[in-house]
């Protein structure tokens, strides 16, 4: 995707075709797939953020119409793709043929699939016939689970610098039989405007306070794009960071951050901590709660980071 909010989603499980499902299928199934984004919205948070000294009016904004888009599709994109009638657990991956660097796109069957269902075998063909699918972006990473067959994606475990660094943003989609998919964001986005005099060389984002899980796999519901925290995947599921190759330079123009968010609200407590190349560290700690929604970025007051 560009600016690489790719999105890993879907994939998986039900029953495999009998006649009776051929038929309430409702005729050939589409060979190719159409799928369109969601675009999301920008909103701001309140003033003082950060302490009883921060700045209460300098604020960047994402501008909704610029180009381009935060979520468009990029060539060869992966979405997974679970059809009603595919047995439990089973996904089938579909590859970008048409729409790059637009938030519409047409995908093929790359002839990938599997099942986390070890009981069961799937057919490498898809189905001739089909009621629903939901899916999910990026394909290679969604994970669908044979019982109850959840769809499981991740959040990137990492801040972002800048809008067009962004990658990996999850997204799930659902469609019918006639072959279109409309892909949603189950999840939000924050924007940190930095500035100062300092170099610096990482952030880290932590909820450990408020015991609120920002990292690892989530579930997703396919109708409601409710999110809920299921298991921790590689470290903390309470801290995300941005790590530069780098230190790069703040000035008193802002330096955006942005981070990929479940929805919800962060109480006072959020912790957000600047290491500077000179080896100090900077902490500050949210003064107010934060309200993360799914399909928003939510612009912060900017922070001003001084030694």
């Amino acid at each position: 995707m560009y600016p690489r909010l790719q999105i890993a989603i879907l994939a998986a499980a039900l029953l495999a075709i009998s006649c009776g499902d051929r038929e309430r299928g409702g005729g050939q199934a589409p060979a190719t797939l159409h799928a369109v984004i969601e675009q999301p919205d920008a909103e701001y948070a309140s003033v003082h953020t950060f302490g009883p000294n921060a700045p209460e009016t300098t604020r960047t904004s994402i501008i909704a119409d610029q180009t381009p888009h935060p979520i468009v599709w990029s060539a060869n994109d992966l979405i997974s793709i679970h059809f009603d009638t595919d047995v439990n657990g089973g996904r089938r991956i579909y590859s970008l043929s048409q729409g790059a660097g637009t938030a519409q796109g047409d995908f093929t069957y790359a002839q990938i699939y599997d099942t986390s269902d070890t009981g069961v075998t799937m057919s490498a063909d898809p189905p001739t016939s089909y009621t629903s699918l939901f899916a999910g972006f990026p394909g290679a990473f969604v994970t669908i689970s044979a019982r109850n067959s959840e769809l499981l994606l991740e959040p990137p475990r990492e801040i972002f610098l800048g809008l067009d660094n962004i990658k990996d943003f999850p997204l799930v989609g659902t469609g019918g039989a006639d072959g279109s998919i409309s892909f949603a964001c189950p999840f939000g986005m924050m924007h940190l405007p930095v500035t100062g005099t300092a170099q610096i060389e990482s952030l880290y984002i932590d909820t450990t306070e408020q015991q609120a899980e920002i990292s690892g796999r989530f579930s997703i519901d396919p109708q409601s794009y409710a999110a809920t925290f299921v298991e921790s995947v590689v470290g903390s599921q309470f801290s995300i960071s941005w790590n530069s190759t780098s230190p790069v330079q703040l000035t008193s123009s802002p330096t955006s951050f942005y981070a990929i968010l479940p929805p919800g609200t962060y109480e006072a407590g959020t912790t957000f901590r600047f290491v500077l190349a000179s080896g100090s560290s900077v902490t500050m700690t949210t003064k107010l709660p934060f309200t993360v929604t799914r399909a928003n970025i939510l612009n912060l007051p900017a922070v001003d980071i001084n030694p």
